[in-house]
């Protein structure tokens, strides 16, 4: 049976912008998997893993996101109540996914 972590990082990061300007963490197969079948549950658990991170450093360093996990959408979306800086979302999103065991991120 293959380990979680190595389980977690069948998937690529990519990180972006929604239409209103909040973060998006858009979970994508990482080659050589070309789709998500019969990743499902892996993918669940690595979307709330990080969301999970997320949430907890944002408690710690007393910041006012909401984050919003979408397993079913592969995503997660940050949004801030004031201007985010590229250099705090970075922050956020690096360490999120260090503590998630995931270290593939692409920013879009």
């Amino acid at each position: 049976m293959p380990s979680r972590k190595k389980e977690w990082r069948e998937f690529v990061v990519l990180v972006g912008r929604t239409e209103a300007g909040s973060v998006r963490m858009q979970f994508v197969p990482k080659p050589p998997l070309r789709s998500f079948n019969g990743y499902y549950r892996q993918l669940a658990i690595a979307v709330y893993k990080v969301a999970i991170a997320c949430e907890q450093l944002c408690h710690e360093v007393d910041l006012d996101f909401v984050i919003s996990p979408e397993a079913f959408n592969n995503r997660i979306d940050i949004e801030a109540t004031g201007r985010m800086s590229d250099t705090l979302v970075a922050e956020l999103v690096h360490k999120a996914m260090l503590r998630a065991g995931l270290d593939d991120v692409a920013v879009e």
